[in-house]
């Protein structure tokens, strides 16, 4: 479950993680019975970074494509690095896991 949980980190959903369409928020899968209601709590908890990620990446996306001014382009240029950032901490995670 750890490689979905990834990759619900980096903004895909799947079998485990899926998007609430009322809320657009990356979450487990109600009422999975290989996990427990207070692992869903932590785990939707951490999915946060997965929907937050999705949106910042999609920000940045959209602005770099635009025709927006100087400002907009080098905000989303820094905001890139950031999240270049966080896809790299994410890829040394996941080569930590495979490693065990």
């Amino acid at each position: 479950m750890i490689h979905e949980l990834l990759l619900a980190l980096n903004g895909c959903h799947g079998d485990v993680f899926v998007c609430n369409k009322d809320t657009g928020m990356i979450e487990v899968v109600d009422e999975l019975p290989f996990i427990h209601p207070s692992e869903v709590q932590l785990l939707n908890k951490i999915c946060r970074l997965g929907t937050y990620y999705q949106r910042l990446h999609l920000f940045v996306e959209k602005q770099q494509t635009a025709e927006n001014g100087l400002y907009i382009k080098a905000l989303a240029n820094g905001v890139d690095e950031i999240l270049n950032a966080y896809r790299q901490t994410l890829l040394r995670v996941e080569e930590e896991f495979v490693t065990l």
